[in-house]
């Protein structure tokens, strides 16, 4: 009896150190006028939920990605046009359907989205139309991924590719090899011939070009004559690489302040660029203080950042 008490004190002492798991509740949907709106309840607290709704021929109408508070509640609001609309709401490993039906009525519209207009983070092409992204390519092992629409599209349009034939992988960390040739596919670079600019990139590697064209763009830069093609790449790597990619596009790039608590662990070559990033909405918070910006980001996080630059160009 002693020994059971011990087990069981130990996996309470484990419940506590991980966080407070809550109950969860399905997301209730309602609608008034034409606005749409859906509540819910995560597992646990300052969770993110990521927001997908498209219309009944899967043109996509709504994205984002609110937190959950500190009892596990979330709730978004927003103005839709007539018809039929379904969606998904993913709050973490949690996966919810949703459909409505939307009729006109006299409602005020919230001042952020106009009904029918699809919403982006950033907000900056808010009111831009949104037509069909076909053809799409899936992959066995995104079937229920947060992320499926974005590596979907962008693997159709041949930007994104899978570890196989068969498998996206897409909580696997990125190299910054790997995001480079994202960024070559995605500014639709010229293949530059391979004359050996960084030490440990060699002419029989699949990247050499792709990284050689994307450094010659001034994107990409090494380190002491070194590229570190295979090493993770880092969230704030990624950031100056964005902005990089953007401003060879001719994008005009705007930032804010880098107000997350960890800001101090943010390099200073990077800084500016982590502001514009975040402040686009390319990039968001690790949380809703914390930038964490030594950390890997997964190959799904990649996919969608990269599809919201594809909403600036």
């Amino acid at each position: 009896m002693l020994k059971m008490r011990t087990i069981l004190l130990t996996v309470l002492i484990m419940l506590l150190s991980i966080g407070t798991v809550l109950a969860k509740t399905s997301p209730v949907v309602s609608t008034s006028d034409n606005k749409v709106s859906i509540t819910g309840k995560s597992e646990v607290a300052n969770e993110d939920i990521t927001i997908i709704i498209t219309d009944e021929n899967g043109v996509r109408q709504y994205i984002d990605q609110i937190e959950s508070d500190e009892n596990g509640n979330y709730s978004f609001e927003l103005s839709l046009k007539d018809g039929k609309y379904i969606g998904k709401v993913s709050t973490g490993l949690n996966k919810y359907d949703v459909a409505v039906t939307v009729k006109s009525g006299t409602g005020s519209e919230p001042d952020d989205d106009e009904p029918g207009k699809p919403h982006v983070p950033g907000g900056s092409t808010a009111n831009k139309p949104q037509e069909p992204l076909q053809p799409r390519k899936s992959f066995a092992d995104i079937k229920s991924h947060w992320a499926i629409d974005e590596i979907e599209i962008l693997a159709g349009k041949g930007i994104i590719s899978g570890m196989s034939d068969d498998y996206f992988m897409p909580d696997e960390k990125i190299t910054r090899a790997q995001f480079a040739a994202l960024l070559f596919r995605l500014l639709e670079l010229k293949s530059e011939e391979y004359k050996g600019m960084f030490n440990d990139v060699n002419s029989e590697d699949w990247y050499s070009t792709t990284v050689e064209s994307v450094a010659r763009a001034g994107i990409v830069l090494g380190y002491n004559d070194n590229f570190c093609p295979n090493k993770e790449i880092s969230r704030e790597e990624m950031a100056v690489m964005i902005i990089r990619a953007l401003e060879y596009k001719g994008i005009s790039t705007s930032t804010s302040p880098v107000n997350f608590s960890d800001r101090e662990q943010i390099s200073e070559w990077a800084l500016e660029s982590v502001g514009k990033a975040v402040s686009m909405g390319i990039i968001k918070g690790m949380t809703a203080t914390t930038f964490e910006p030594k950390l890997g980001a997964t190959r799904a996080q990649a996919a969608v950042m990269i599809y919201r630059i594809i909403e600036l160009l």
